[in-house]
């Protein structure tokens, strides 16, 4: 039983993992963009996605249910922007 738990706990923590690299890379093409974008956009990437992004990687970093439910929730956030630059 002990193991099962071990078990999940680590599968937990590489898809954890894999979703944060996954918002980075997502991150990084928006800054990439963003200093072409409109200042509306800039501003909105700056004051309300950012921050959020700033505290799902720390919620990642302790692989709890909150980090899943930040990083699935700033994740479609990204995307979402992504789509309208």
């Amino acid at each position: 039983m002990n193991s099962n738990v071990e078990k999940m706990k680590t599968d937990a923590k590489v898809v954890t993992k894999d979703a944060l690299a996954a918002i980075d890379e997502l991150a990084g093409n928006i800054e990439l963009k963003v200093h072409l974008a409109k200042m509306e956009l800039r501003d909105e990437w700056q004051r309300q996605l950012k921050p959020r992004l700033h505290e799902a990687r720390e919620h990642a970093r302790n692989a709890s249910s909150e980090a899943d439910r930040a990083m699935r929730d700033i994740f479609g956030a990204l995307e979402s922007f992504a789509a309208r630059l």
